[in-house]
């Protein structure tokens, strides 16, 4: 595997690295590094998972994830997301990270064209490149003056080569919100190039403290199908070191993203 040269090395785990050096040292008050909670896991969740264990639930499981957590996260999706979703359309995987990586690989093929916009979550160039390396990447700048979607030179730049247009929202690191026109512009290019997927990043979900809502662009029955949708529990429940993710989408990606995880990580 040719691995490329715009592949670097974490810059976020090097920030980290000089962030925890000054911590020792007392020189840090606002630490603006990693995507880290300030509170621990819940305790609830702790006794729940030391319970499980000790019931022997400790063994493979479904390739796709335990069923029993697959159904109420498509509740969960349904009740705060208003995302009509079953469970076979669900995959757990090892982190919200490691699902985007399944969704990119399981969707580009060689010489398809993705659209990312910057600033964005520094990960997302090297995971586009990892997945296939023969793909023609389109990096967009947010609205200079309050960060939204530029929809004008997004209109301009998709076309019928266009195979993924990754957004996320609550966007890291800016935290803007995904405004309804801007939702409403992306829905009519989608049923305009039918080749086309969004995919929405949506792991900072429960970390706004706005009243405005975030809202999910699966939840727009019209394009449900052409949207998939990433989250997680690190950031919403402190549970970074756990590497617990999810993706929704429809079952063609669905069966397309288990063919991958299945061989890289065997059960989930």
């Amino acid at each position: 595997m040719k691995i490329s040269k715009q592949i670097s090395d974490s810059i976020e785990l090097k920030f980290s690295k000089i962030a925890r050096e000054m911590n020792k040292r007392g020189k840090i008050y606002y630490s603006l590094g990693l995507g880290e909670p300030h509170f621990d896991t819940p305790r609830y969740i702790i006794q729940s998972s030391l319970k499980a264990m000790k019931d022997g639930k400790t063994r493979y499981s479904n390739p796709a994830g335990i069923f029993q957590l697959r159904k109420e996260i498509s509740k969960k999706l349904l009740r705060e997301n208003k995302i009509l979703s079953k469970p076979d359309e669900i995959v757990i995987t090892s982190g919200s990270k490691m699902a985007l990586t399944l969704t990119l690989m399981s969707l580009i093929k060689p010489n398809d064209e993705i659209i990312y916009f910057s600033p964005s979550y520094p990960s997302y160039l090297p995971q586009i490149l990892l997945s296939e390396s023969n793909v023609v990447v389109k990096k967009l700048n947010l609205d200079k003056f309050d960060y939204s979607l530029n929809l004008s030179t997004l209109t301009k730049s998709i076309n019928k080569k266009t195979r993924v247009v990754l957004i996320n929202y609550p966007n890291n690191p800016i935290g803007t919100i995904l405004k309804k026109e801007d939702l409403n512009v992306l829905e009519k290019l989608l049923r305009k190039f039918k080749n086309c997927y969004l995919v929405s990043d949506e792991i900072y979900e429960k970390l706004n403290f706005n009243k405005i809502r975030s809202i999910s662009p699966a939840s727009i029955n019209t394009i449900r199908k052409r949207v998939v949708t990433i989250n997680g529990f690190s950031k919403a429940y402190a549970m970074t070191g756990w590497r617990i993710g999810y993706c929704h989408a429809n079952k063609k990606v669905v069966s397309k993203i288990l063919k991958v995880q299945v061989q890289i990580q065997q059960f989930t």
